[in-house]
């Protein structure tokens, strides 16, 4: 199979994977939201987060920094090799960071320390997560069809056991025993791969330092993905923390579909990278690129579009708030995936490490501040607005720090139409709200499709005036197959 069609299939499997991370909430939401309540989904939001921390400590920036190595080994023999010398270092580092956590929830409160016990298995579930391994040489199909019966079953219990407002350990049992369970699988097919190699922990020494200062941005960064929700829940009530959470998951689901290519390009990139080809490292980022943009325009202006119906039919009664915090998040859909382009797809894969931290941690701390200052002021929607600072600030710093290398500027600015035709897309879908008033369902579904018209009809125009497009080529094969039909 060439290089392109691998790329291709890849990008399908993990494609059907992030549709399938789409689904599962979209079935699921709505009932939790209306079963468990929002104070319930706030408590929820503010204990996840508390063991995320955790879970960045038991990874100790593997997921990049394995992906990345494993992708450089040219033999099975090496690649078992420094598998096993760099999952000796997780595997230390999981069982540090769940000791730490089961003394710290010692000192919870007595109703949220039953709850935080249970979300501790998202911990021991890192501690067994050897994605990273399976993304580095390309088996993504193997990690589609195992998180596609894992997350069936997921939903299926959800219905069954959680019934009311006192299940909520259930729910929290239901989830994380999952996510145990789904990479458990994984080791099977590892040991019949590369079977296991007894490693010392000096063997595993040259591993460490390139693995925390990957480790370092990933605390940085979940100042601004994690800590958000937790000063949401210290600042303000249960209700904001509950909206907060509701939209900020909403908004995060289709970004998977973005950041999908991101695991898919990784070891493309780095191989590439590593073999002096900068000419195609430069046209892979293009093509990636305005893909990467034209997505996140259709998504953060289509959901902010239809939130204003689809809010209360999604989540019920008493989440009205989470319409403004959506219409907020936009730009942070925007920003973000752009961060998350320039991050995954050029600076990790090409040993740019300390540009990464730096970004991170300027970011940080400046949302740190913004969240310590505006939430309190003006509850959920003082955290989408510190997300947004630090979204910008990551950027520049991420641009300015390759500017000589890379002109991602002028990348960016050449594919400002997409944004224009967001808000084109964004004004006439409200209006056209205005006009159509039938069963909220009919609407929302109405609204969706006619959004897609529009967007797709001015991508389209735009890709026929514009011969460098990713576009332009695939529109041209579609009409000459049929014309030959």
């Amino acid at each position: 199979m060439n290089k392109s069609n691998l790329i291709k299939r890849n990008l399908r499997y993990q494609l059907v994977y992030r549709i399938l991370t789409v689904i599962t909430p979209l079935l699921t939401s709505p009932y939790l939201s209306r079963v468990l309540g929002v104070e319930n989904l706030g408590v929820f939001s503010a204990t996840y987060a508390y063991a995320s921390y955790f879970v960045l400590i038991a990874m100790l920036g593997v997921e990049y920094y394995g992906n990345r190595a494993v992708a450089l080994c040219d033999s099975q023999e090496i690649r078992a090799r420094k598998f096993w010398e760099i999952y000796n270092i997780q595997f230390l580092a999981s069982i540090i960071s769940i000791t730490i956590y089961l003394t710290t929830i010692l000192f919870a409160s007595p109703e949220r320390r039953l709850i935080s016990l249970c979300q501790g298995i998202w911990i021991v579930s890192s501690g067994l997560d050897i994605n990273w391994y399976f993304f580095g040489t390309q088996q993504f199909k193997l990690t589609v069809s195992r998180n596609i019966f894992i997350k069936a079953v997921t939903i299926a219990f959800i219905f069954i056991i959680v019934r009311d407002k006192g299940d909520l350990i259930g729910y929290i049992l239901v989830m994380s025993l999952g996510m145990l369970i789904s990479q458990a699988m994984m080791w099977y097919f590892l040991f019949r791969q590369i079977g296991f190699k007894a490693i010392k922990i000096k063997e595993s020494k040259s591993h460490a330092i390139p693995m925390i200062k990957l480790f370092i941005p990933a605390i940085g960064m979940s100042v601004f993905q994690i800590m958000d929700k937790t000063m949401v829940d210290l600042f303000s009530d249960k209700v904001n923390s509950g909206c907060y959470y509701n939209a900020d998951r909403l908004v995060n689901i289709p970004l998977g579909v973005i950041s999908a290519m991101s695991t898919v390009m990784l070891p493309k990139v780095t191989r590439e990278f590593r073999s002096n080809t900068r000419e195609k490292v430069r046209e892979l980022l293009a093509k990636s690129l305005e893909l990467t943009i034209s997505l996140a325009c259709a998504i953060g202006f289509g959901l902010g579009a239809i939130s204003f119906e689809f809010v209360p039919l999604f989540f019920g009664a008493g989440y009205e708030l989470c319409i403004p915090l959506i219409l907020g998040f936009i730009p942070v859909v925007i920003l973000k995936s752009m961060e998350e382009f320039v991050r995954s797809q050029y600076l990790i894969p090409t040993g740019k490490d300390d540009i990464y931290i730096k970004a991170v941690f300027t970011a940080a701390f400046v949302n740190l501040l913004a969240n310590y200052f505006l939430i309190s002021k003006y509850g959920a929607f003082g955290a989408v607005l510190g997300t947004i600072i630090a979204e910008i600030i990551v950027l520049i710093v991420q641009i300015n720090s390759v500017k000589t290398e890379i002109n991602f500027k002028k990348l960016f600015f050449g594919h400002g139409f997409y944004f224009i035709a967001g808000i084109i897309m964004f004004f006439i879908v409200r209006c056209l709200s205005c006009i159509f008033e039938q069963d909220r369902i009919i609407t929302v579904f109405f609204l969706v499709f006619a959004g897609m018209f529009v967007y797709l009809l001015l991508s389209q125009i735009y890709a026929l005036a514009n011969k460098n497009s990713i576009y332009h080529s695939y529109i041209f094969k579609i009409w000459n197959r049929g014309k030959r039909n």
